[in-house]
């Protein structure tokens, strides 16, 4: 929960920009018609934005069914804008969004049931309490600035954290151009923007088969434009809108940091930039608050770093399988990068042992054999024969190293990616239970785990942080874990 931290923030609330946020009702033909979106009407009697500032709201207000005023409206007005209610320009710059409460608030000034289920829905989406009154906490998220896409295009679940636009949104080609088509003079400059745009590309790249090409003239994929009368910090289309994966940035409602240093009235133009080109490649709002795609950001922060919430995104969305000679029958990564496996060549023990030399799997010299296979932090294998001996190679070398015995009898092994590696076993000790009860090594030796958790023969996986996982299957063993000795 960031209710303490949100509070605080409170003084930097940013004010509204009388204008750039569209509002009004929609009706079901508009919303319907994304081949052709509604244009907003010169005669809308859509309620206006009026600039009600949030800044000058009471700390400690909290606003509930029956309240009215220009604080409520001034609620109204920003739920409008991030998509909460129907907002005729949102309709148009988004083509796949639907205002997440269908219509608007009877009466705009007055916190009726319909103001409260979007402020309840917007709560939802950002951590806080859903509770359907508009406290100190809720009008300070609600005040901070934010990303212009608006919620609403999906359903965005906390419990699956990142998430992709429907359709085909993604880049199909290996190469995606790009370029800062225009700047606003009261904005950063084109210079400086395509440095630090570079610099945010940069970051994706790394995460993604997609090789981000500056090109300074001609047709581009991703246009960059620095303007005024847009909502939100900056806001980006998806790669199968109309409009490619354009990003637009708001040139005049806020002031911009471009050296990587902002000052606790600016904001910094990489993090805003590594977000939209976020929604460039495919993705939508994440619900994880430190991931680059958590739509809500602040003055003076700044983060060029993706989150694994964003790279595991880009993974899903990119990430393909390409075929690499030979077979395995189990297949283990440290996290020095190496990858050892269990082939399919028959030898004494199980199968032989073999590690990827960047083009092909190649045997140990000495020999070595077996039928599962976990990796230690520093890349050094640990197997377990097929009469459930241990065995731990002395280094992570095919050729000039042995293998150690290891006292204990397992039926698979698996090994945490950090520190020395906690390894865990699942053993021989078979009982007439559903499960085996757990066990832990302790120094040099297996110990039972108090818990006396119970895992299955041949499901045993390790996370990053040693963190065990277990799939239930028929054959079942005592689960162990080795601690190495201090």
């Amino acid at each position: 929960m960031r209710t303490a931290a949100l509070i605080e923030q409170a003084a930097w609330i940013i004010r509204f920009s009388a204008g750039i946020m569209g509002c009004g009702a929609q009706d079901d033909t508009c919303l319907a018609n994304t081949e052709s979106p509604c244009e907003p009407d010169a005669d809308s009697t859509e309620p206006a934005v009026d600039g009600s500032p949030l800044e000058a709201l009471d700390a400690n207000v909290n606003l509930s069914i029956g309240s009215g005023g220009a604080d409520v409206r001034a609620v109204q007005d920003r739920l409008r804008a991030y998509g909460y209610f129907p907002n005729r320009q949102l309709a148009h710059d988004f083509p796949a969004w639907r205002p997440i409460v269908e219509s608007d608030p009877a009466e705009n000034g007055v916190y009726d049931e319909l103001t409260a289920t979007a402020v309840r829905e917007f709560q939802a989406r950002n951590g806080l309490e859903p509770t359907g009154n508009a406290d100190s906490a809720t009008l300070a998220l609600l005040a901070m600035a934010r990303c212009g896409v608006p919620d609403g295009i999906a359903e965005l679940d906390p419990a699956v954290k990142y998430d992709a636009f429907n359709g085909n949104g993604i880049w199909d080609d290996g190469t995606v151009s790009w370029r800062v088509i225009s700047a606003d003079a009261s904005g950063p400059s084109a210079p400086d923007i395509t440095t630090v745009a570079q610099a945010a590309f940069n970051s994706w790249e790394a995460v993604t088969y997609i090789d981000f090409t500056f090109e300074p003239t001609g047709g581009v994929d991703i246009e960059i434009r620095s303007v005024t009368n847009i909502s939100g910090l900056a806001d980006a289309a998806q790669p199968d809108d109309a409009t490619t994966g354009n990003i637009r940035i708001n040139a005049d409602d806020f002031d911009w940091s471009t050296d990587g240093t902002p000052a606790g009235t600016e904001f910094d133009l990489e993090t805003v930039l590594l977000h939209e080109i976020g929604h460039a490649i495919g993705l939508r709002h994440s619900s994880v608050a430190v991931a680059t795609m958590e739509p809500i950001t602040d003055m003076g922060v700044c983060d060029g770093t993706l989150n694994v919430d964003d790279t595991v995104a880009a993974s899903a969305l990119y990430d393909v399988f390409v075929g690499v000679s030979g077979q395995a029958n189990d297949i283990a990564l440290g996290s020095d990068g190496s990858v050892w496996i269990i082939g399919n060549t028959s030898a004494a023990g199980g199968f032989v042992v073999r590690k990827w030399n960047s083009s092909s799997f190649v045997s140990v010299a000495d020999g070595g054999s077996g039928m599962r296979i976990a990796v230690a932090p520093n890349g050094r294998p640990w197997v377990v024969a097929d009469n459930g001996s241990i065995w731990r190679r002395t280094s992570s070398s095919t050729s000039s190293a042995t293998w150690d015995a290891i006292t204990g009898c397992a039926n698979d092994i698996g090994i945490g990616g950090t520190g020395t590696g906690a390894v865990w076993v699942v053993g021989c000790n078979a009982e007439s239970r559903a499960r085996g009860p757990a066990h832990r090594c302790h120094h040099a030796g297996w110990h039972s785990v108090q818990d006396r958790q119970r895992c299955s023969r041949s499901g045993l996986a390790l996370g990053r942080w040693g963190l065990l996982r277990h799939r239930q299957r028929h054959e079942r063993g005592l689960l162990r874990r080795w601690r190495f000795r201090r």
